[in-house]
């Protein structure tokens, strides 16, 4: 599968300068997760993502993946000023202040984000920011109970496997783009991810068992869907925050 080389390079590239960083920081508060926009067994987008549980300074040398200094500012402004909800390991959606780094598979593309979780008037979301080709858009996500939610399948053991679900604001209805929010730690990350095997389509879960294939240490934490796409989503609980260990 070309899309899979093609990630997999993506991955090593961004690992040269990441695992440097690694050396440097003082707090081992952070992890990685890898992400994969999928069509059928195709691979359209690779994601590669450092999630932050710590406000810690040295936190700040990864912000080195942004090129642009405005929106490396940007973003350092945002981590600086967040909430104490986006640092958080529990709850819903994304865990911890998040960055990363994305390739399209299609146009070659590469693009740069950061987002976090937030609380409004009680209730929590996410925002994001993504900055390619010159251009930002932000994106807010909302978090809704799972059986309000026009899901496109259903799902196997979906009482057990999440209560709400992620859905990407303005997005309704056949375009509607959403994450499953399951509560998956070293405790359970088995049974929930073998759950969410059984709701991937045939032809994403060949490449799924591919992937793990190459990396048996990589364990399926979540899943969505967009508009004729899938999403699956990779953390290695061996070693969280290293990232050569993420590569396949």
């Amino acid at each position: 599968m070309t899309t899979i080389k093609e990630s997999s390079q993506f991955i090593e590239q961004a690992a040269h300068q990441l695992d440097l960083i690694e050396q440097k920081i003082g707090s081992n508060a952070f992890s990685y997760l890898l992400g994969f926009n999928v069509v059928l067994d195709t691979i359209c987008e690779c994601k590669l993502y450092i999630r932050f549980f710590k406000a810690d300074a040295s936190f700040l040398d990864f912000f080195e993946i942004f090129e642009d200094p405005n929106i490396k500012s940007m973003a350092i402004h945002d981590f600086r000023a967040a909430e104490s909800v986006a640092f958080d390991k529990g709850g819903l959606g994304f865990k911890g202040f998040t960055i990363g780094k994305a390739k399209d598979m299609a146009t070659q593309q590469l693009s740069t984000g950061w987002g976090a979780r937030y609380k409004r008037l009680g209730e929590t979301g996410f925002y994001g920011y993504r900055y390619s080709n010159e251009e930002l858009h932000k994106r807010l996500y909302h978090y809704l109970i799972a059986r309000k939610t026009p899901l496109k399948r259903p799902y196997y053991g979906i009482s057990n496997l999440t209560e709400f679900i992620e859905v990407q604001e303005g997005k309704r209805g056949r375009d509607a783009k959403y994450c499953l929010c399951p509560q998956i730690d070293r405790s359970n990350f088995k049974e929930v991810s073998s759950l969410m095997e059984e709701n991937l389509s045939v032809k994403c879960n060949l490449l799924h068992q591919e992937l793990t294939k190459l990396n048996s240490d990589l364990t399926l934490v979540n899943m969505g869907f967009g508009t004729n796409e899938e999403k699956i989503y990779y953390h290695n609980f061996k070693h969280p925050n290293q990232i050569n260990k993420y590569i396949f």
